[in-house]
């Protein structure tokens, strides 16, 4: 990544090369590294300079440094940055290329732009999908990013039901995806917003399961032990328990809340006596915010309040 050398080599690379398929490899890379090292005039002059060069027919055919793909690989750049001006780029692309075999990555970068509009342009995302599915010989990874975009466009427009078969779709033909693990959370957490908890608990299970070392999985065993004790009953209560105490054994960052949420689950089950040991516990922590310590006591005043019914002592502790 010193973008800086890496491009002196290859301009210098470019000015020895013994043919212009060399030459155009050279160009390419020394483009694709100021690009990166920010580098837009010295970007724009190697551009031309590889327009300029025309390199043989095996080299056209590979497909991998023309000025075109440079061309897009700076709109794609643009994009993913955020930068003013990327989507035009990508536009002006697709117009002058319409027959490049990487179009249907600028039009999937296209969908992605305009849904991180505000308010999202879907209309247009859906456009954009559609037309990248029309290329020829779409590589396999490229449909997956299609499939993927529109969980985010059924997002979008509220429509949650669309966004569980969208997603249980692409997990039934790509499990092995390396997006599959993002696509079964975002799917979990429709079916929570839809309040379907019994749905919800089994695809935040198989996050936490299949995925144990994802930087989701401790937010999915979370809200696996929401989804069971928003069901209610005894044996669902019961089951938030266990969850939550596997999370808190992992140590995360939610470990503190998975407790919580244990002393919550046991005061439902009317084990208030369970549901005390495990406040006074998190009451022992030294990093504790304030708010949080004095959100605590008044809990714990409260249970002491429920006990002292029967031991009157316990009433003036909660006082």
């Amino acid at each position: 990544a010193e973008y800086g050398k890496a491009l002196d080599l290859f301009r210098s690379a470019a000015d020895l090369a013994g043919n212009l398929t060399d030459r155009s490899h050279a160009l390419y890379n020394a483009g694709i590294c100021a690009l990166k090292a920010g580098e837009e005039v010295l970007f724009q002059s190697i551009l031309t300079q590889l327009q300029n060069s025309q390199p043989d027919a095996s080299s056209k055919s590979s497909g991998i440094d023309t000025a075109a793909n440079l061309q897009l690989d700076r709109a794609l750049e643009m994009a993913a940055k955020g930068t003013a001006g990327g989507e035009q780029e990508l536009e002006r692309f697709v117009q002058d290329h319409p027959n490049h075999p990487r179009r249907a990555e600028a039009k999937i970068a296209q969908a992605e732009i305009v849904l991180l509009d505000v308010p999202a342009r879907v209309k247009a995302a859906e456009e954009a999908l559609a037309a990248a599915e029309q290329e020829p010989s779409l590589p396999e990874a490229l449909q997956q990013r299609i499939a993927y975009t529109r969980l985010w466009a059924d997002e979008a427009t509220g429509d949650l039901k669309g966004l569980t078969q969208t997603g249980l779709l692409f997990l039934k033909r790509w499990p092995k995806s390396p997006l599959s693990v993002e696509v079964r959370m975002k799917t979990a957490n429709a079916y929570f917003r839809m309040e379907d908890m019994a749905n919800a608990r089994t695809q935040f299970e198989i996050v936490a399961r299949d995925y144990p070392d994802s930087a989701y999985a401790d937010t999915a065993l979370f809200f696996a032990g929401r989804a069971a004790m928003i069901v209610g009953g005894a044996d669902s209560l019961n089951t938030a328990i266990e969850i939550w105490e596997e999370l808190a054994d992992r140590g995360g960052p939610l470990a503190f809340e998975a407790r919580h949420q244990q002393a919550v689950a046991k005061r439902r089950e009317g084990h208030e006596d369970e549901a005390l040991k495990v406040i006074d516990s998190l009451l022992t922590d030294p990093k504790i915010k304030a708010d949080m310590r004095y959100s605590l006591i008044c809990e714990k005043a409260e249970i002491l309040q429920l006990l002292g019914t029967k031991d009157p002592k316990l009433l003036e502790e909660a006082v």
